[in-house]
């Protein structure tokens, strides 16, 4: 079998690109219960390369019934420990180059369409001026400043931007109660 494989064969889960060892077995031309059984048996060791995810997937046996089987769905790590425990022949190391050209290719896909923040210049100098006006509080402690910057802001305050919660403490050093709205 001349493999076509090509970036559609994987399958976004758990927010990370996944092979499933079905299409794993297609491609190198192993049977996909020799595929699964071997993962059975590493699986603590595809285990360090995170959560090894899986499917259960009706499938009809011979007699008509359906059964249900786990599907494994690899990250590209875990993948590519299971490549290193087949067999290398041509088609097991083409699928190899291959898996590892569409894992790149995919992770390229996911970070360009990763929105980027561009800020203009004007913008990137408003907030650096900003973010030093407030290190110099923290740096000075004027933390009745703060404290007012909090009652003003509420959420989008730097305090809480930064969670840090020193309110109690300056409430109660300053003797104002902490049920008081300024």
């Amino acid at each position: 079998m001349e493999p076509n494989f090509n970036i559609q064969l994987l399958e976004i889960i758990d927010d990370e690109p996944r092979i499933s060892h079905v299409i794993i077995a297609e491609y190198t031309n192993n049977n996909p219960i020799s595929v699964r059984k071997l993962i059975d048996k590493y699986h603590s060791k595809m285990e360090l390369f995170g959560k090894v995810s899986f499917q259960m997937t009706p499938i009809k046996n011979s007699k008509n019934r359906v059964n249900e089987e786990k599907t494994y769905f690899l990250n590209e790590p875990q993948a590519t420990l299971l490549l290193t425990f087949l067999r290398n022949n041509e088609i097991v190391v083409k699928f190899k180059v291959d898996l590892v050209k569409v894992f790149y290719e995919m992770r390229m896909k996911l970070h360009n369409n990763t929105p980027v923040s561009k800020l203009s210049l004007s913008e990137t100098v408003s907030q650096t001026r900003e973010a030093l006006e407030l290190i110099d509080l923290l740096k000075e402690r004027k933390g009745f400043d703060l404290l007012l910057l909090e009652k003003i802001l509420k959420e989008n305050s730097p305090t809480k931007l930064l969670e840090i919660d020193f309110s109690q403490k300056f409430q109660k050093r300053l003797g104002i109660s902490p049920i008081c709205n300024l």
